[in-house]
């Protein structure tokens, strides 16, 4: 057995970048306690078993706490319920041992029973998990997700006692520490879940363990957290509050900003950038994400793989970005960037063997093919979305239809497959391909495009799996990755770059890789 991880936790805090306020007069309310984060949106859930957007991961990140927890910076995983763990010499069993003074916000201890409750009830298909399938590296977990096993018992996490829980792997996995800082990998509290059902997560119920606890949510205008102060580590939370404010018109959020109303706003509208650039509040941070259109390839004509390549080789992903003045065009779905692996080559801009594909197909007349391509209410998805259909009406001849809803109801429709090429972002739960390549797996919830390759299966969740070899698994995973960007069940667009702004007083707070923010190593610093 060796030693996983130290017993330390050291949080490297620079300085942001330049001094003075934004151009408003106004004074950001309630400082040094309150921290004013634009959310946009209402989280569809912030049950860590249920959570499966940014808002609702955002919001979950300061109410639970899991085994680890996200360096602000690095987003490397730093010790927190687990001070330390053992692993076994074939990197299959994982055993974890929890901090003794963890309690939940009314006071009950934190044990290592929660954490096996909280994954198991996540696997259960009754619950329906969005990242169910983020479990199935647990031994038996795919299994009784999938109805094959229906004895809780079978999934490999199991509490020896209030402080000690092991897990068994079904494929050993490096990454494992910091996939369990995931939101979905963290703990409820079982006695609320089961007590109030479906409102539990109700700020007049909710019971969390994390720094931070719910105390209101006025749906489309704010939610409030305060410290929680049965939180282990309270002392050392030096901001008080958090106020999520739920503005969906991002020039209004925009504008409170920059009149001071908060401090800290990410979804900048596309043509206000070159003007914010020289703002000491401007940062720009690359993400481990990928902007793509999934294709539906159950409905007729998208089952044909030269009508989805047809559709991939004539996207200028360029201008795109060129007009964004943000992102990283690409072919691939892995970004670049993850040590020691090189991303796949796809399908090059080439109107003319599109067009030649699309004839093959039996469009010999390409304004025989409609599509209909859909995107959630997002000044951006429309302005990508109308591109993306001139694009097709130049290069191609086809005609292409906009469908604009709201997230809920476009999540909804592309779910249940009522959708034709739906619009996407994929942000990465590990710094890992394959964080990636699982979600274009037969039995991935996240596979909206319902492709499936036998081969494709075995090279990313089996082969892989077995490779002790670093080298010889990225390569396959590669191969994987290749493999599928031929068949073109999406289309990747963009990488995402991150423009922020962030309050220079705000100190322990970054942009990075993966876009996760624990308030809790942030704190206030008045400038000089």
């Amino acid at each position: 057995m060796k030693r996983f991880f130290l017993l330390v936790l050291c949080i490297f805090a620079t300085s942001c970048t330049g001094g003075g306020s934004c151009a408003g007069k106004k004074e950001v309310a309630a400082l040094p306690d309150t921290f004013i984060w634009n959310l946009y949106s209402d989280p569809k859930s912030i049950d860590p078993g249920l959570v499966q957007e940014n808002s609702g991961s955002d919001v979950g990140v300061q109410l639970f706490e899991g085994l680890t927890e996200y360096h602000p910076e690095t987003n490397e995983p730093v010790p927190a319920l687990a001070t330390s763990s053992d692993v076994s010499s074939d990197g299959l069993l994982y055993t974890f041992h929890l901090r003794q003074d963890a309690k939940w916000s009314n006071g009950d201890p934190v044990t290592a029973h929660d954490f096996e409750y909280s994954w198991k009830r996540a696997l259960d298909p009754k619950t329906g998990s969005y990242y169910a399938s983020y479990f199935y590296i647990i031994k038996g977990g795919q299994e009784f997700n999938e109805g094959k096993n229906t004895d809780g018992n079978s999934v490999m996490v199991k509490a020896l006692d209030d402080v000690t829980l092991q897990v068994t792997l079904k494929h050993p996995a490096h990454y494992f520490p910091q996939m369990i800082a995931y939101p979905a990998y963290r703990p409820v509290h079982r006695k609320t879940v089961e007590t109030f059902g479906d409102k539990w997560t109700h700020p007049e119920h909710i019971v969390s363990n994390g720094p931070y606890k719910l105390v209101s949510w006025e749906v489309q205008k704010e939610m409030v957290a305060e410290k929680n102060p049965y939180y282990w580590d309270a002392q050392n939370v030096r901001i008080n509050r958090i106020r999520f404010l739920l503005i969906e018109e991002r020039e209004t959020a925009l504008k409170k900003h920059l009149e001071g109303s908060a401090h800290y706003t990410d979804d900048i509208p596309t043509l206000k950038i070159p003007t914010l650039k020289s703002n000491p509040h401007y940062h720009d941070a690359i993400q481990l994400a990928t902007y793509y259109y999934s294709i539906n390839t159950k409905k007729k004509p998208f089952d044909d793989v030269r009508v989805r390549q047809a559709l991939a080789m004539s996207i200028e992903r360029e201008k795109i970005t060129n007009v964004l003045q943000q992102g990283y065009p690409t072919r691939n779905l892995v970004p670049p960037g993850i040590p020691g692996y090189t991303t796949a080559k796809g399908l090059s801009f080439n109107p003319e063997k599109a067009r030649q594909l699309l004839s093959e197909a039996g469009f010999q007349d390409p304004k025989t093919l409609k599509v209909t391509l859909s995107y959630n209410t997002n000044e951006n998805h429309k302005l990508i979305a109308e591109m993306v259909q001139n694009m097709w009406k130049e290069n191609l001849g086809v005609e292409a239809e906009l469908y604009n809803q709201e997230w809920k109801s476009h999540l909804k429709n592309v779910e249940e497959g009522n959708y034709e090429v739906g619009r996407f972002t994929w942000i990465g739960d590990y710094v890992d391909p394959l964080t990636f390549l699982e979600i274009t797996t037969t039995a991935s919830t996240q596979n909206y495009s319902k492709w499936s390759n036998p081969v494709y299966d075995d090279l990313v969740l089996v082969q892989s799996g077995k490779e002790r070899d670093p080298k010889k698994r990225f390569e396959l995973l590669q191969q994987a990755e290749e493999m599928m960007l031929e068949q073109a069940p999406l289309i990747p667009l963009y990488h995402y770059g991150r423009p922020l702004l962030l309050d220079p007083r705000v100190k322990g707070f970054y942009g990075n890789l993966q876009d996760m923010h624990p308030v809790k190593f942030a704190w206030f610093e008045e400038e000089k």
